[in-house]
């Protein structure tokens, strides 16, 4: 029975991983999870910018990690790449636009309950 077991447990490790993939939250989180993403979505909530706007508006990010973040937000479909003629702006999706009441409510979640609430200042700094 016991051999049975061991070889069983890999097995239904892997069921478990898949089932978890499947998960609509865990899907999310893969995209929003990453360092950045929900601060470069919440920057452009309010109206679209320029990468270097959004550099400006994010201290402590690099040209490199910016880049390779809005690349994998524009893959998933949250964040488009327009231009008005002249330069080239960075604007949210429906899909990303549907992310403000989220974003909305982890702020509050978290300012009810973390310790140390997070000042505008400091979320600017960090992801």
């Amino acid at each position: 029975m016991l051999r049975l077991s061991i070889y069983l447990l890999p097995i239904l490790l892997r069921i478990i991983r898949d089932l978890l993939q499947e998960c609509p939250v865990m899907k999310a989180w893969r995209i929003l999870g990453r360092p950045w993403r929900l601060v470069i979505i919440e920057r452009l909530m309010s109206n679209p910018k320029t990468f270097r706007e959004l550099m400006e508006s994010m201290p402590g990010i690099s040209s490199r990690t910016l880049s390779k973040a809005l690349k994998e937000l524009r893959k998933a479909g949250l964040v488009e790449r327009v231009c008005d003629g002249k330069r080239h702006y960075y604007a949210l999706t429906d899909a990303g636009r549907d992310l403000k009441p989220v974003i909305k409510a982890l702020r509050a979640w978290g300012e009810k309950w973390l310790r140390e609430p997070v000042s505008a200042e400091a979320s600017q700094r960090s992801p």
